[in-house]
């Protein structure tokens, strides 16, 4: 009996390494894809940044204001590893996830990093600019 209690704890632990793989190489190829690196940081980086800006989230709360809902994911323990904030805007149909671009286990506060764009009514992701097009504020530089 203990014996098959402990194949059968081994075989979830694979299961769950693999999932855990699975979700980064995922991370990985939507951040690439949609082209959340370099290209991201050039197109909507401030030209100037106030001292209260740190972070993705709040060049978007900044430039856009409140969105309609904020789910907030992680960052307690037990807990998802990663925290992540999802921002939804309804009428321009548009969910923004960030995730926390900080080590694992780093303590608040985060440093917010958007990690994908999704349509509301698709469920569907979507490229920079199409959330430049559907969030025009976004991409306004200050003066």
């Amino acid at each position: 009996m203990l014996n098959h209690l402990k194949q059968f704890a081994g075989r979830w632990m694979v299961v769950a390494l693999m999932l855990v793989l699975a979700a980064f190489v995922l991370y990985n190829h939507l951040s690439r894809s949609l082209g959340l690196d370099a290209e991201y940081n050039a197109r909507f980086a401030p030209a100037q940044v106030s001292a209260a800006i740190r972070n993705d989230i709040d060049v978007l709360l900044d430039r856009c204001g409140r969105p309609d809902r904020i789910t907030k994911i992680g960052g307690f323990e037990p807990g998802p590893l990663v925290a992540q904030r999802i921002m939804t805007y309804k009428r321009a149909h548009l969910r923004l996830a960030y995730v926390d671009a900080d080590p694992v286990g780093h303590a608040p506060p985060f440093d917010w990093m958007l990690s994908s764009a999704f349509d509301t009514r698709t469920n569907r992701p979507l490229d920079l600019n199409t959330v430049q097009e559907r969030l025009p504020c976004l991409a306004e530089k200050p003066r």
